[in-house]
């Protein structure tokens, strides 16, 4: 009797133990994604335009701090901000410890972004680059305003013909743009396409609802994972 109390009592001790012992092990992390950062265009603020998609991104598995909603001055030039935009690229990466960052980009913002990649650095450290109606090859809607923004839009600028001049797509970059046969901003709708890119129509939506559409969003998500 003795013998097999003995053999219980060691047996429910070398359970606690046991259980002690896993329950002090901590769960594996979940792997950490590749930052984005969400860039408006004219007469816009990230964290408005890009709320559902940012949403969907965090239900994918992103956490609050690899999802950075980018807000400049839209006015101003293009070349400028493409320099502000670098010195934020870098706080990002030394924020999150990432090699690379994601740029999703709408409209005008994916002039600055693409200046960044071409002539910044930003091709070293930049994985993916998105652009969601980016008038990547002007648009007749920048001659109805007047701000320095509106005159990079312009095919004549000095920006798109900077951009558009041999590689329109340089670097280990992966590119894709976003296209919709709505589109009353981006004309003509020839502009968006880049050559090198992976480019696909959304459909008909909206210039502004774009970044919205459950067929961009789907889109993007799944771009930024291959």
């Amino acid at each position: 009797m003795r013998r097999l109390m003995s053999v219980l009592v060691a047996a429910v001790a070398a359970a606690a133990f046991t259980g002690a012992e896993a329950a002090s092990v901590p769960a594996p992390a979940a792997a950490a994604r590749t930052p984005v950062i969400f860039v408006h265009g004219l007469s816009g603020g990230s964290s408005v335009l890009f709320k559902e998609m940012i949403d969907k991104f965090r239900a994918a598995g992103w956490t609050d701090r690899e999802l950075i909603r980018w807000d400049y001055d839209w006015k101003q030039s293009n070349f400028i901000t493409a320099d502000q935009f670098a010195k934020k690229v870098d706080q990002v990466r030394k924020d999150t410890k990432a090699v690379k960052v994601d740029i999703v980009a709408h409209s005008m913002g994916s002039l600055p972004t693409r200046h960044f990649i071409k002539s910044l650095g930003g091709a070293e450290k930049t994985a993916h680059w998105v652009s969601i109606g980016g008038v990547n090859h002007g648009t007749v809607a920048s001659f109805a305003c007047f701000w320095d923004s509106c005159a990079d839009m312009r095919q004549s600028s000095k920006m798109l013909k900077s951009l558009n001049a041999g590689d329109e797509t340089p670097g280990a970059v992966k590119y894709q743009t976003q296209s919709s046969s709505c589109d009353e901003i981006a004309l003509p709708h020839s502009t968006v396409p880049l050559a090198g890119a992976r480019n696909i129509d959304v459909g008909c939506l909206e210039h502004i609802l774009m970044p919205k559409g459950d067929k961009v969003i789907t889109q993007t998500i799944a771009f930024l994972t291959t």
